[in-house]
């Protein structure tokens, strides 16, 4: 490194070379090489200093303490992770096997008592759940016609020329319903026309946003009737006793792109905060872009490990909503979380619900394949998770979300904080794990869920720490589909299932095995019934090559 830009930029370049003395080129030319050779040492410095960054790092953040309890006790343990191609041999494999279940079925649209046959698509190559209608509708047929009146929240349906209907079911949204009837979504944030803020109003919520990130409040959400308000507070160093303020939210005038809402230096310079809608949730974000756009904290000086970077919002609800910790009645009082759901009801029906907030830096691993999208649903394997300060404030809720300090000061830059997750209702698709030391037990029992992910892993995958540990992990995957536009009596013609990977952590080929079986939302609610189930079903099994 430091040898390359020595090359670029101190080259000896005499515009008369016949002016030097024969001495002259002779120490020209010695001084030259002894420079160069210090900056090779330096480079090779430089190398060994990034590969014992790297080794501090591990793939799974949970593991963070007995991998640095190993790397002090055993000389080995620390040498092996110092080698450059330490964390690629590490990887473990990771094979898949699919749950999902799909039943469609077509029939005819015509009058007449004959029945018609529907060839099902889903749309290929979809690279996030906003949906592309333009990738849905290439699916379709040539001279297919819509039915607008056969639509569901979840399905088309299309007359095609043949007499055949073609039906589109996603496991996501596709509609909204206005005045009654069911239209295409578009979660674009747009200028409102009277030029005080913007909006986004087609979809199964409706959000409106200040023009100027000082309005307060700066986001309403509704949904069913039920409004949420959202106010981004101060920015802070934090420790258990004393509070530092970084910087108070500054005048920013908001400008949009597509899905994205930015409010540029709203924390100070390089500090932008934004909103990205999607079709059932709201995310927001603080970009910080180096270490040195923050200030030096004038608290926690003795103990860094207590000291933490905090972002402070306040959110105002409906009176009549109930709010949860998980599934737990909140009382009001002040409560640190971590790896929870903060859950707004209505009798016993999710209107709202926050996830846990997450940060990570540049040094994300990409995908493995060029091939395999990426989406701003998927977390980079590097994010760690925040806690979560709430507490009663009159009609407001604050909340306080808390990323180490240490964390940053080890981190490559630039980096993401508090992609908290607005989800306007509870998501049924998801995963459901195995683990255990044993491989039989961790294939036959669950362990835990997630239902709130936008996506999900299938396969399996083992890790081992010498002396410490040794797991292995079973992951079933979940989708659910809702058929109900498809008449019952209709015949099925074809069907075919399109999964977008995200990212794929194998190099060797392996098959998918899609179970068709009932299962029951919400999938964390009733895991291990719905694991049994899955595990015990063999209806409709389909082998398919994934690669």
């Amino acid at each position: 490194m430091f040898l390359d830009i020595f090359k670029k930029k101190n080259k000896v370049k005499p515009k008369n070379k016949s002016h030097f003395l024969p001495q002259d080129r002779q120490r020209i030319t010695k001084l030259t090489d002894e420079k160069i050779d210090h900056m090779v040492a330096l480079d090779k410095i430089d190398e060994q200093l990034l590969l014992i960054q790297k080794s501090t790092k591990t793939t799974f953040q949970r593991l963070a303490p007995a991998h640095d309890y190993c790397r002090m006790k055993w000389q080995w343990y620390y040498a092996w992770h110092t080698k450059p191609y330490a964390n690629k041999a590490n990887t473990g494999m990771l094979i898949l096997t699919l749950i999902a279940s799909i039943t469609i079925i077509s029939s005819s649209i015509l009058s007449s008592p004959q029945t018609g046959k529907a060839a099902i698509d889903f749309a290929p190559n979809i690279t996030e759940k906003s949906v592309d209608y333009s990738k849905i509708y290439a699916s379709v047929k040539p001279d297919a016609i819509e039915i607008p009146e056969k639509r569901t929240e979840n399905a088309k349906a299309f007359k095609n020329i043949d007499g055949t209907t073609q039906y589109i079911i996603s496991s996501g949204i596709l509609h909204y319903k206005k005045d009654d009837k069911w239209q295409n979504i578009d979660s674009n944030i747009e200028p409102k026309a009277d030029n005080t803020g913007f909006s986004m109003d087609k979809s199964i919520y409706s959000a409106s946003f200040g023009k100027n990130f000082l309005t307060d409040p700066l986001v309403n959400i509704l949904k069913d009737g039920y409004n949420l308000s959202i106010r981004p507070k101060d920015l802070s160093f934090s420790t258990a006793a004393e509070n530092q303020i970084i910087s108070s939210p500054n005048s920013s005038e908001g400008a949009s792109t597509g899905k994205t809402l930015t409010y540029k230096d709203a924390y100070g310079p390089g500090l932008d905060f934004s909103y990205e809608t999607q079709d059932f949730q709201l995310n927001k974000k603080l970009n910080i872009p180096s270490f040195e756009s923050l200030p030096t904290p004038t608290i926690g000086l003795e103990d860094k490990s207590d000291l933490s970077i905090a972002l402070n919002l306040d959110y105002t609800a409906d009176a009549n909503l109930d709010i949860f910790i998980s599934d737990t009645p909140w009382d009001g009082t002040q409560t640190t979380i971590e790896n929870q759901n903060i859950v707004f009801k209505k009798d016993d029906k999710i209107a709202w619900q926050l996830t846990p907030a997450k940060a990570w830096d540049s040094s994300a691993i990409p995908p493995t394949s060029p091939q395999l999208p990426t989406t701003n649903y998927q977390l980079p394997s590097n994010a760690i998770t925040g806690k979560t300060t709430l507490q009663k404030n009159n009609d407001k809720i604050s909340i306080s979300i808390d990323f180490p300090y240490t964390w940053l000061q080890t981190a490559q830059y630039p980096v993401t904080i508090d992609p908290t997750t607005n989800y306007t209702d509870s998501i049924s698709d998801g995963y459901i794990t195995g683990t255990d030391p044993s491989y039989a037990t961790a294939h036959n029992t669950d362990y835990a869920s997630n239902d709130t992910s936008a996506t999900f892993s299938i396969g399996q995958y083992k890790y081992y720490i010498p002396q410490v540990i040794t797991l292995n992990e079973v992951y079933r995957g979940f989708l659910a589909f809702d058929t109900s536009a498809i008449v019952d009596s209709d015949i099925i013609d074809s069907a075919k299932l399109y999964l977008t990977p995200i990212t794929k952590n194998t190099t060797t080929d392996f098959n998918v095995l899609i179970y068709k079986t009932d299962w029951s939302p919400t999938l964390s609610a009733n895991r291990a019934a719905n694991y049994t189930t899955a595990h015990d079903a063999l209806l409709d099994t389909v082998s398919s090559n994934a690669r």
